[in-house]
């Protein structure tokens, strides 16, 4: 179905249709995965807090007023390596990243180091973090095989719902960081690739490390067919995708900074409406492109092991996502764009909260909250 016909369909949208979701849900965090953390963290640990900004890689501002000067510090002391960022477990231990920098002065930047986890304690996944296969870079992402069988209800160790595809050995880079500088020591591990039932293998893969006996979902950070309909088509995103809480900001006529927030709306329906625009080309100089965003939404797709990502419109007519931990960009054309922006304000409950701002060059940071308004609008 094309994007016209469901704007036609949700035209009869009425009270009955809309699924009331519980309200107060958290902002969603819109994760970028740039593949740099200090030095003192580069062997590849789970963060035991998600790397949080509102940005897309490769032209959103930063959520953070000194994020480029703290980068700026931190490339100083890097090595560049892929992280694995999924929710801490009880008693893990945190790991330091360019977000545990706190800054001093302007040009003098302390990092807040907390404990490295020793390669022995590293989960399998993180060890091995990385691998090439077919002219793809794949990553490990928070994905097992457990959540596959979870998403298609299945036993927990069913493996009626992947393939094999050959066996792999993958490296992995342990990295020594002491006085006289660092060295890194090459391991091997031998592995077994799978496909996964309805996600293309140039997407993702499931790898299957044997002796150990278990599985970790790895996506394909180069995966950009030339369509929105190839993308959700070879992730399956129409049955895997799901929406959550939708957002955006503004400043009000007295220039405070206001945050708003879309809940409890017929995030299906509206999901289906993003999904629709097939033939949308996908733009190719993405990190050259500056795109302002209107409202974003939170994203998780359970097979790919995705929790918390966004999908975001523009106000030039782009459809934004990092669900491959880089940005991704579809030109869906302003037009469409505005009758989303309308469905969502006519359709979804709306709470602003305004904040009084002294420092209107940086208001998230430089603000007192003043007051929250909630307002309710449904079409009949």
């Amino acid at each position: 179905m094309k994007g016209e016909d469901i704007f036609k369909a949700l035209e009869d949208t009425n009270d009955e249709m809309l699924e009331k979701c519980e309200k107060g849900l958290e902002k969603p965090k819109i994760r970028v995965w740039t593949k740099w953390v200090t030095a003192v963290a580069s062997v590849c640990i789970v963060c035991a807090g998600a790397v949080t900004v509102l940005a897309l890689r490769g032209g959103l501002s930063s959520s953070s007023k000194s994020d480029d000067k703290s980068q700026a510090a931190a490339a100083k002391i890097t090595t560049q390596v892929s992280t694995v960022t999924c929710p801490a477990e009880p008693d893990e231990k945190e790991v330091a990243t360019p977000d545990n920098e706190t800054a001093i002065s302007d040009d003098s930047y302390e990092l807040d180091i907390a404990e490295v986890l020793p390669w022995d304690e590293l989960k399998l996944n993180e060890q091995y973090n990385v691998f090439n296969y077919n002219d793809g870079e794949y990553f490990s992402t928070c994905g097992t095989l457990e959540d596959i069988n979870e998403k298609f209800a299945s036993d927990v160790n069913d493996t009626s719902h992947i393939s094999f595809v050959e066996n792999i050995t993958i490296e992995g880079y342990e990295y020594i960081y002491d006085e006289q500088g660092e060295t890194s020591k090459t391991h091997q591990i031998n592995a077994e690739l799978y496909s996964i039932e309805g996600i293309s293998a140039d997407a993702a893969l499931l790898v299957h490390f044997i002796d150990a006996d278990e599985y970790y979902v790895y996506k394909n950070e180069n995966y950009n067919p030339a369509t929105l309909g190839e993308f959700v088509e070879g992730l399956n995103l129409s049955e895997n995708l799901e929406l959550d809480v939708g957002y955006g900001e503004h400043f009000d006529e007295n220039d405070n900074y206001v945050s708003d927030e879309y809940t409890d709306g017929d995030t299906e329906a509206l999901k289906n409406l993003l999904l629709s625009f097939s033939d949308a080309e996908t733009v190719e100089n993405f990190d050259e492109m500056t795109f302002e965003t209107e409202i974003s939404f939170g994203i998780t797709d359970k097979i790919i092991g995705v929790e918390n990502y966004s999908m975001s419109i523009t106000a030039d007519g782009y459809l934004t996502t990092n669900l491959m931990d880089v940005g991704r960009a579809y030109y869906i054309g302003e037009y469409n764009v505005k009758q989303i922006i309308d469905y969502v304000k006519n359709n979804f409950t709306l709470t602003s909260t305004t904040y009084e701002n002294n420092e209107q060059e940086d208001p998230a940071y430089n603000a007192d909250e003043s007051k929250t308004v909630e307002t309710s609008v449904i079409v009949d």
